[in-house]
């Protein structure tokens, strides 16, 4: 990334970005930027759009340490939920109970303790706006993980082929919700999506195992 000459980030202005996740995760990953001999000048966080600033080392070891305060934290507080991780831009969902990020995905155990992954995003289907889309749906999920080849073929992407024949429903957590219990044998009550300090690696969703058993044993019977 080339010279911009930001400004510098005061302490006054770091104390107040930090306070935010999206503000935190831009300082604690903040970028290198080189002149055009390729020799590094400075670190570059953004702040607001357009803002940029450069940020100290100091700043940038503080927000990281923060950051993962802030996962721990999250991590706690979703524990049983099906959690999903931003993966697009934040846009204004005006539907009811709707997804505000145009692409989230999750690794999550279904209630076999089979693992899988799923990806949904904005689409477009029929006539119909704001329809939900699905770009991976998979079962069986550790052992692609243990591929050395992730150009998967579509059957794989495919499971129940809701990639291909994703059905026409809102993009919305209860539709998401829906899907995921339905198709891959879930007992999940509630879904969210995290925007910012969690990755799809940090975590694996999964049904609290009092309620899995609960589930099973109904299902069973």
């Amino acid at each position: 990334m080339y010279e911009t000459n930001p400004k510098e980030l005061t302490s006054e202005e770091y104390n107040e970005i930090v306070r935010d996740d999206k503000l935190l995760t831009n300082v604690a990953f903040a970028h290198g930027v080189a002149n055009a001999n390729g020799e590094l000048l400075y670190m570059k966080a953004f702040g607001k759009y357009p803002t940029e600033y450069k940020v100290t080392e100091e700043q940038i070891k503080d927000a990281k340490e923060k950051y993962e305060a802030r996962k721990k934290h999250i991590i706690n507080n979703i524990k049983g939920k099906l959690a999903f991780v931003g993966m697009g831009m934040e846009y204004d969902n005006k539907l009811i109970n709707g997804v505000r990020n145009h692409r989230i995905r999750t690794r999550f155990y279904n209630d076999k303790n089979e693992l899988c992954f799923i990806e949904f995003g904005t689409g477009y289907q029929s006539d119909k706006d704001g329809t939900l889309r699905i770009d991976h749906a998979i079962m069986n999920y550790k052992e692609i993980e243990q591929r050395s080849d992730k150009n998967l073929p579509d059957e794989i992407n495919n499971y129940k082929q809701l990639q291909s024949k994703t059905p026409v429903l809102d993009y919305t957590t209860d539709n998401i919700l829906k899907i995921v219990n339905e198709f891959f044998g879930c007992s999940f009550k509630e879904m969210v999506v995290i925007d910012y300090c969690l990755s799809c690696d940090d975590y694996i969703s999964e049904v609290l195992q009092w309620l899995r058993i609960f589930h099973l044993t109904n299902t069973l019977t």
